[in-house]
């Protein structure tokens, strides 16, 4: 997703959270969600897998 651009965060997140689904599922330990800009991005694809895949709301 480009910085700033809420449209491009719309379009990649659920690719973003399919990935953060599949390295959990790998069950190896714990994964680290983080962003280059630290703009929003990383909160977006943990709060957005939390939603799709833990029943959270």
């Amino acid at each position: 997703a480009r910085d700033f651009d809420p449209d491009s965060l719309r379009r990649q997140l659920p690719r973003a959270v399919s990935s953060l689904e599949h390295a959990i599922s790998q069950g190896r330990g714990k994964v680290y969600v983080h962003c280059t800009a630290g703009l929003g991005r990383a909160p977006a694809v943990a709060i957005s897998y939390l939603f799709w895949f833990c029943d959270m709301d």
